[in-house]
């Protein structure tokens, strides 16, 4: 908080006050305590007037004396009137306000001052006056409020005790008759302190709706004075001199109660300057010889308490050998464990270095995602050129049977015209005009027969390499499918390796550490192993796509044997039936695999809060032997030490009964996953086989589409493998960071703290305020 605003929202805030005896200027001019006076007489008059008695003058122990009385009436109020405890308030240095008018020692007095202002009766007048501040001077003042009204609920509800008195007199013990008075009061206190928390909450609402009412009163003010102006002047000026004759008012009768006041003071003073001159001899001499006898029995009680502590102490020794012991084992252990971590963030480091394989298998997948869009294109071409073909063939199959007719019919009429010109022959010479004409005719009728029956041999050839045709792709068909089928049948066991190394990668946290390294070697085999085995996939789908290519460029250029068409539309619909059945068992195992990547996402999950459960564990031993060692440095008792040890224990009980359930879990996953895996093999096995020509196509298409599903898949595994590998880098630094920050901490408050955690500095903390009593 910036002290020199501070200081000026103070003197704002103290400015809105009427009828404070002089104006205030700077900060400085609060060090006499005349101003502050004046504010808590007009805050509480019946409180603050009966105690009032300023002696002015530049003198600075008058000053001190009136700050005195001033902070003495003030803690009162806190601890009587609001029932708060003001152990935990700050205790400004009198001393320097009154001869330097130091500004840091005058700001906490004054603030004290304004929290008691913003709790009284009439708190919601002098929040006003806070709020009709500007805005700096606002958040300066309500920062303050805030820090001194934490440091009072920090305090407790116990009430503090007292200190002694300024003037060196030292209370008297209190009788056991007030104990069980004193106990009530307490238990009234603690109730009085929760009401209250319940009712600054409702303040603090209250509040909030407040400045919300009033920027909404002050917009609705901005467009009333926009219609009216006059009548807004006229009704302020009412106001103003409702509220001037309500401040006449409460001036006249101040000055009345300040007269009565003055007079009694006056005859007060007259009778005390009398006796002040007879006791002042004695009390000098008194106060000597009360301090001497309050170090004396200060010096009596140390004794005797230091004589206990030591026997105590004897006691405490003989049991800290069995916790040095136990402290010994978890040192080993914690080295143990610190090796083991340290060996798999070296193995975990080895394992970052395969980041450019990875992006080399990216590539590969993208370059994989390029040839299967071309094997797409060019399954699209030859699905048109087929049914181009169908047609095609259909239609001359239409035009071959009606060209056998008219091939027949003109065969007939030929051999009908020859029969007629050998009877025209033997009859003579009486038509020969007619023979010559109809030869010609005949002639050209036989060219025209000759023209179209090239025409549908050329048909015929053009069918019989449409068949060959059929025939290449029914034979790259086959290969395609064994090709998938070996393809299953590798990543079926890369998915099995896969299972296996997560299981070894999950038992390397819970095995010991003399068997870490073992472990970790076997895991980075392991890893190698199953890169390799994506590398051997990869080239293998890549020597599959390309004798795809290369015997799809060659089918249009290859011969084969004939392929016949008949009885193709009769086994259509069987072969529709099967497509169908085909592609409901595809989307069962898709449906299958897509649950076994499910659980396998769900495993994972599960390895990673395993592996936060042992971080914790390396944590709460940690504490355990910071706990351990402070203890024999520092003298701590062996009760809070039993008590670690027992919640240190039971944690770890938990936390391996939760071990064995997660490994029970993933027992039963992966049984499961085999059995998935069995029937997949059993359903790819027992799916029927057939060369025929729609099924080859539809197979083909299922192939395509099989084909692009396994390099997602593979994609995501990779993706998969990257983030649980980078999840769990990221998992062990975080675990280390966190373990050196909580002893950077430990460290740090052990040092600030110094002996104030020691079992004996806690003895002699509780013990003073007794001896003060006393």
């Amino acid at each position: 908080m910036d002290t020199e605003t501070l200081a000026i929202a103070v003197v704002d805030w103290i400015s809105t006050f009427e009828g404070i005896s002089k104006p205030c200027r700077s900060i400085r001019d609060l060090s006499d305590g005349a101003l502050f006076y004046d504010v808590l007489s007009e805050i509480d008059n019946q409180w603050f007037s009966l105690v009032r008695s300023i002696d002015t003058g530049d003198n600075w122990v008058l000053k001190f004396n009136n700050l005195k009385k001033l902070y003495k009436v003030l803690i009162g109020y806190y601890e009587e009137v609001l029932g708060q405890n003001t152990s935990a308030v700050e205790v400004p240095n009198l001393t320097s306000i009154a001869r330097d008018a130091d500004v840091v020692e005058l700001l906490k007095l004054a603030q004290l001052v304004i929290a008691l202002a913003v709790q009284c009766e009439n708190n919601q007048q002098y929040i006003a006056r806070i709020q009709s501040l500007n805005q700096q001077s606002q958040h300066a003042l309500m920062l303050s409020i805030e820090t001194v009204m934490g440091r009072l609920a920090n305090g407790g509800v116990v009430p503090p005790s007292p200190a002694p008195t300024t003037d060196g007199n030292t209370e008297l013990p209190v009788p056991t008759a007030f104990i069980s008075e004193k106990l009530e009061l307490e238990k009234l206190n603690k109730t009085l302190a929760e009401q209250l928390d319940v009712q600054r909450n409702k303040y603090e609402q209250l509040l909030s709706d407040r400045n919300e009412l009033r920027s909404r009163l002050q917009d609705m003010e901005q467009s009333v004075s926009q219609l009216s102006e006059a009548g807004k002047i006229d009704f302020i000026l009412r106001t103003e001199i409702d509220n001037l004759k309500a401040d006449l008012n409460k001036s006249e009768n101040k000055r009345l109660e300040a007269e009565a006041v003055v007079e009694k003071q006056n005859s007060l003073i007259a009778d005390l300057t009398k006796k002040v001159d007879e006791t002042s001899k004695k009390a000098e001499e008194a106060n000597r010889l009360k301090d001497q006898l309050d170090e004396f029995r200060h010096t009596a009680d140390k004794l005797q308490k230091s004589e206990a502590i030591i026997d105590k102490y004897k006691k405490k020794l003989e049991e800290v050998g069995d916790l040095r012991k136990q402290m010994k084992v978890l040192e080993e252990q914690h080295q143990l464990q610190s090796e083991r971590n340290s060996h798999l963030e070296d193995e975990y480091r080895k394992v970052s270095s395969f980041k450019p394989l990875m992006d080399t298998y990216k590539e590969q997948i993208g370059e994989l995602e390029g040839k299967n869009s071309t094997l797409q294109v060019e399954n699209s071409s030859l699905d048109f050129q087929l049914k181009d073909a169908r047609s095609k063939l259909e239609r001359y199959d239409y035009e071959r049977k009606a060209d056998q007719d008219t091939i027949l019919a003109l065969e007939d009429r030929i051999k009908d015209l020859e029969l007629q010109g050998a009877g025209i022959e033997l009859s003579g010479s009486m038509s020969d005009e007619l023979d010559e004409t109809s030869n010609a005719a005949l002639k050209t009728k036989v060219v025209q027969l000759e023209r179209e029956l090239e025409r549908f041999r050329a048909a015929k050839l053009s069918d019989q390499t449409d068949g060959t045709r059929v025939a290449v792709l029914e034979n790259l068909l086959e290969d395609a499918t064994r090709l998938k089928e070996k393809f299953e049948q590798d990543y079926r066991q890369a998915f099995e390796r896969n299972l296996a190394l997560e299981n070894e990668m999950k038992q390397l946290q819970s095995v010991s550490s003399a068997e870490g390294g073992d472990n970790a070697s076997g895991l980075r085999i392991k890893i190698t192993e199953y890169e390799n085995t994506i590398s051997s996939l990869q080239a293998r789908l890549a020597e599959a796509e390309q004798s795809l290519t290369s015997g799809r460029s060659a089918s249009p250029s290859n011969g084969g044997n004939d392929v016949t068409n008949a009885g193709i539309p009769s086994k259509e619909e069987k072969f529709k039936r099967q497509i169908r059945q085909l592609t409901d068992d595809n989307r069962q195992a898709m449906a299958q695999v897509n649950k076994m990547l499910h659980e396998k996402e769900k495993m994972q999950s599960e390895y990673v809060e395993t592996k936060e459960l042992l971080h914790q564990q390396e944590r709460v031993t940690s504490d355990l032997r910071s706990a351990l060692a402070a203890m024999e440095s520092r003298g701590q008792s062996s009760d809070e030490t039993t008590q670690k040890l027992g919640s240190v224990t039971q944690k770890l009980v938990q936390s391996t009964e939760q071990n064995k359930q997660l490994h029970e879990a993933l027992k039963r996953a992966k049984d499961h996953i085999i059995l998935q895996e069995k029937q997949l093999k059993e359903r790819a096995t027992s799916l029927p086989k057939d060369g025929n020509y729609t099924e080859a196509i539809s197979s083909f298409e299922t192939q395509l589409k099989e084909r692009e599903e396994e390099v997602q898949r593979l994609k995501r595994e990779l993706s998969d493998t990257r983030a649980a590998a980078k999840r769990e880098q990221r998992l062990m630094l975080s675990a280390w960071n966190n373990v050196g920050t909580e002893l950077q901490k430990q460290n740090m408050t052990q040092q600030r703290t110094g002996t104030s955690m020691s079992w004996l500095a806690q003895q002699r903390k509780n013990l003073s305020p007794q001896i003060k009593r006393r």
